[in-house]
């Protein structure tokens, strides 16, 4: 009983000690109390915590290039096109340098959508995905016959992408541009164990709280594919970096991508949590099986012609 009270007393008094560190430090100026309001302009959470949502969304939907127009739009779709997501003043010189046989298209990622922690560049996966669907929407009616979506570069460094013996501009030189255009749909990542690291199982029993994503999915699904069974395993090499031709792409109506784009923007979930989402389906929405994870040696012979 004795040893109750005294843990009861240290608790009270480590409260109390707390309690006047802080009014100490409040009145030297030493602590400084930020408080966010729904509603905030987004530039004043950079680098914050708690991530809040701004509102009203201060954004709008794209809509097709050719439903804006009084005419069709003129000219041929370029044969092929590198889709690329940066953030703010990176270099994409390489580009025109490197690859030269390539189009492209640059998005430049909004760092107010950073990972909201101190001293954070990294933009949300979330801002990526709805980078790529914007394109897809923009340009539905003149989509080129290959494209490549692809994740800025972090902190400097080359994206964990590609063949993982091959260069972002090496693996693109040797894309196996034919496979793309017979299968629809290329990830650019070749990976080991069977081509997938992590594996999702939305009806996982027991459920384990601590996978968020794999607990948010069931729902999510019947967001984005109203009256489809949700899969008991999703599966796929990682990172959001594929090939898709226009074919492909084509299989599903625009409406259906402003649909994804919609719930992207709309939902409850942190940008992270649902840029996490697509890197999950992607490849579903490209026509491949939940579980996509070609083998090692096949990838490398398919993708980049390394037989």
């Amino acid at each position: 009983m004795a040893r109750m009270r005294r843990i009861a007393e240290l608790g009270v008094a480590a409260t109390v000690s707390i309690f006047l560190l802080m009014f100490l430090a409040s009145r030297t100026g030493h602590l400084d109390y930020t408080f966010l309001k729904l509603g905030q302009h987004t530039k004043d959470l950079t680098g914050q915590y708690p991530y809040v949502k701004p509102s009203p969304l201060p954004w709008h939907p794209p809509s097709p290039t050719y439903l804006n127009s009084s005419s069709p739009t003129t000219g041929p779709a370029p044969d092929r096109i590198i889709v690329l997501t940066t953030l703010k003043n990176e270099d994409t010189h390489w580009l025109a340098k490197e690859l030269p046989g390539w189009n492209s298209s640059i998005f430049v990622l909004d760092s107010n959508f950073a990972k909201l922690h101190e001293g954070s560049v990294r933009v949300d996966k979330g801002r990526i995905a709805a980078a790529y669907l914007h394109y897809i929407i923009e340009n539905y009616h003149a989509l080129p016959k290959t494209m490549v979506f692809l994740n800025p570069y972090q902190n400097g460094q080359p994206p964990n992408t590609n063949h993982p013996g091959l260069g972002r501009v090496q693996a693109l030189e040797t894309l196996n541009i034919q496979h793309v255009q017979k299968e629809g749909f290329a990830n650019l990542r070749c990976m080991g164990n069977a081509g997938c690291i992590n594996e999702m199982l939305p009806f996982r029993d027991p459920p384990d709280e601590f996978r968020t994503l794999e607990v948010a999915m069931p729902k999510a699904w019947e967001d984005l594919f109203k009256n489809t069974d949700v899969p008991e395993k999703l599966a796929s090499p990682c990172c959001a970096e594929f090939a898709v031709s226009r074919d492909q792409v084509k299989k599903r109506g625009v409406e259906e991508y402003l649909k994804y784009w919609s719930w992207l923007h709309e939902t409850k979930m942190d940008d992270d949590t649902a840029g996490y989402v697509f890197e999950y389906i992607w490849h579903i929405i490209f026509g491949k099986s939940a579980v996509y994870c070609p083998e090692l040696g096949k990838c490398e012979c398919d993708v980049y012609g390394k037989c």
